[in-house]
């Protein structure tokens, strides 16, 4: 499974990149959401995407609306947030949020969550 993280708090950041590493995924950690929008608007499409709500350049339901058009449709997208007061419904559904953990995250149901994506048949066999 291919996975990004996306959170200016580096110590999550690290620590969930080897939770999921340790899951057998592949994943690629980001700081800065733009960096992860350079990435997957040059065509790389991850399986899952773990993003944090608020950071500084750009908000995480931002960065996933300006995605969308880069990400494949089965792509799994989770909102990482210490703000749920600032959150709307109807903002996550547009944003097609599959997910919203709460921090401090709950280690098992992220691993639940980046285990249950689906996996792509799109492999070439030589």
């Amino acid at each position: 499974m291919q996975i990004a993280v996306i959170d200016n708090d580096t110590s999550l950041l690290r620590s969930l990149g080897i939770i999921l590493k340790r899951q057998g995924h592949t994943v690629q950690c980001f700081e800065d959401p733009k960096e992860a929008l350079a990435m997957v608007s040059a065509s790389w499409q991850p399986d899952v995407i773990f993003v944090d709500l608020v950071m500084p350049s750009m908000s995480g339901l931002e960065l996933l609306s300006s995605a969308a058009p880069h990400l494949g449709a089965s792509c799994r997208k989770a909102i990482i947030t210490g703000h749920a007061e600032q959150l709307n419904e109807a903002d996550l559904v547009t944003a097609g949020v599959d997910a919203l953990f709460a921090k401090p995250l709950d280690v098992r149901k992220v691993r639940e969550f980046a285990g249950r994506a689906p996996i792509r048949h799109d492999a070439k066999c030589l």
